[in-house]
């Protein structure tokens, strides 16, 4: 499979070359250089797809590029400068795709990533060719670095393949109607669930890394390797918030009930039998996409 960065793709109606996007504000030239000392192959990185930065722009005029009030009605908050400028760098690069190629598959990346295998390329280029060869009417997603806590505690199904048993990768389709995926550091998308992902994306927006609200959205099939392609610098500073605030993802604020020691030894209980079911639905169901 032919990986190639945005800006090298001479022929852009060749469907088996997939173009590859590494997200990164002008200034990060820090951050570029570390990309290539960690391994990311230099000709991706000097294609660099240029982020927008919004960090500086007033709040005032922040509603001239994104629905505020329908942010606010998911997240029941204010969405951050910095939220937008990442918003905006998606959006933009997956319009490049569905707009100006033809090729099957885009690989969006960040300029954070560390990669977590030394044959990261071979397993990209096996993961392309497997969801060329998947039949499925939805679209697909496949997030390539899925924080380990939360590949544990959602539900899942394991992707049962004689291809990808052969590759030794392993795949998990995400079913759970409750518990997300954060981070959107990296990962991979068809056609079908970049044209949904920027429809849901023109009125009430949905942050790129609420793959959960996305899945539900958009309906594409959201996949992830259980075993992380690429994970996130941990010594990276964040580029969307300066002051490292929590950026809530849930709709509403609830009741803490943890802070009495009963309910304290309640929620242990129920996340023992949140585990345990986790663990019977895997063993149990499965799927098959050959």
């Amino acid at each position: 499979m032919n990986i190639v960065p945005w800006r090298e793709c001479v022929d852009v109606t060749d469907s088996e070359t997939t173009p590859v996007v590494i997200l990164s504000l002008e200034s990060e030239e820090k951050r570029r250089l570390g990309l290539v000392t960690r391994g990311i192959k230099e000709s991706w990185v000097r294609g660099y797809w240029q982020a927008q930065d919004f960090r500086k722009v007033e709040k005032a005029s922040i509603p001239d590029y994104i629905d505020v009030e329908g942010f606010r009605k998911v997240y029941n908050r204010d969405i951050l400068p910095g939220e937008v400028g990442c918003l905006k760098s998606h959006c933009n690069a997956i319009s490049w795709f569905l707009n100006e190629t033809k090729a099957k598959h885009l690989l969006v990346l960040e300029d954070d990533i560390v990669p977590q295998c030394h044959n990261y390329l071979d397993i990209l280029s096996d993961l392309l060719i497997y969801f060329r060869r998947v039949k499925i009417d939805r679209g697909i997603l496949c997030h390539l670095g899925v924080i380990e806590w939360q590949a544990k505690t959602a539900f899942s199904r394991r992707v049962r393949s004689k291809y990808l048993d052969r590759i030794g990768v392993k795949v998990s389709s995400h079913i759970d109607g409750k518990r997300g995926l954060w981070l959107a550091h990296s990962y991979i998308i068809d056609r079908k669930a970049a044209k949904m992902y920027l429809e849901r994306q023109g009125s009430s927006p949905i942050l790129c890394d609420d793959w959960l609200r996305l899945k539900r959205k958009c309906n594409f099939e959201l996949f992830y390797t259980d075993k992380a392609v690429f994970s996130q610098a941990s010594s990276a500073d964040s580029k969307i918030d300066s002051k490292n605030l929590l950026r809530t993802m849930k709709p509403e604020e609830k009741y803490n009930f943890k802070s009495k020691p009963f309910f304290r030894l309640l929620a242990k209980f129920v996340r023992g039998l949140h585990r345990v079911r986790v663990i019977c639905v895997k063993f149990l169901y499965r799927i098959k996409l050959d």
